[in-house]
C-alpha cells in the first residue's frame, strides 16, 4: 500500500510539473495582438493575462517555484520509491531512481506539455490564467524574494528604443506574414 501512494503521489507531481511547463510555453507563446484586443474588450482574463504578463520577474519566479518544488518532491518521492522496491543495493536504487525521474520529467512534464502548450497558446493561457495567479498567491513571500533578487540584479530596465520597431522591421514582419498565410 506504501507504494501505491508513492506512485500516486509522483504522478500528482508530474502533473503538476507539467502544468507549470505548460503555462509558461502556453503565457510567453500567446499571440500579445489577441490578447490586447480582448483585454481593450473588458475580457476578464485577458486583463488577467496582461497583469500576470506585464510583472515578468513575478510571472518567472512563480513558474520556476512550483516547478522546481514539484520536481525535486517527484525525485525525492521516487527514491523513497525505488528504496522499497530495490532493498539492500544503494548505487542501484540511485541510478534506477534517477533514470526514471529523468525520462519521465522529461517526457510528460516538459516535452510533451511544452509542445502541446506551444500549439495551444491561446486557449491554454486563458484556462491557465486563474490557476497561475493562485499560486503566484500560494507561493507570495517566496515570489517578492526572488523578483526583488532579479529586480537587484538587473535593476537597468530595457531601453524604450529597443522594444520599438524600425520600418525595415515592420515591412519583414508583413512580408513575412503574408507568406505565412500564403497572401500574395
Amino acid at each position: 500500500i506504501v507504494v501505491v501512494f508513492y506512485i500516486s503521489l509522483f504522478a500528482v507531481l508530474v502533473v503538476f510539473s507539467a502544468f507549470f511547463s505548460s503555462a509558461e510555453t502556453s503565457l510567453l507563446s500567446i499571440n500579445k495582438i489577441k490578447l490586447n484586443l480582448n483585454a481593450k474588450k473588458k475580457k476578464r482574463k485577458a486583463i488577467l493575462l496582461k497583469r500576470i504578463l506585464g510583472k515578468p520577474e513575478e510571472f518567472f519566479s512563480t513558474i520556476l517555484i512550483g516547478n522546481n518544488f514539484v520536481n525535486i518532491a517527484a525525485a525525492s518521492i521516487s527514491t523513497l520509491l525505488f528504496t522499497k522496491l530495490l532493498e539492500g543495493d544503494e548505487q542501484l536504487v540511485l541510478l534506477v531512481s534517477t533514470l526514471v525521474t529523468t525520462v519521465v520529467i522529461l517526457l510528460f512534464s516538459e516535452i510533451i506539455p511544452k509542445s502541446y502548450a506551444f500549439r495551444y497558446s491561446e486557449k491554454l493561457s486563458y484556462f491557465y490564467a486563474y490557476p497561475i495567479r493562485f499560486f503566484s498567491y500560494l507561493f507570495y513571500p517566496f515570489v517578492k524574494v526572488t523578483s526583488w533578487i532579479s529586480g537587484f540584479l538587473f535593476k537597468e530596465k530595457p531601453a524604450a528604443h529597443e522594444k520599438e520597431l524600425t520600418v525595415e522591421e515592420i515591412k519583414h514582419f508583413l512580408s513575412s506574414q503574408r507568406k505565412l498565410y500564403h497572401y500574395n
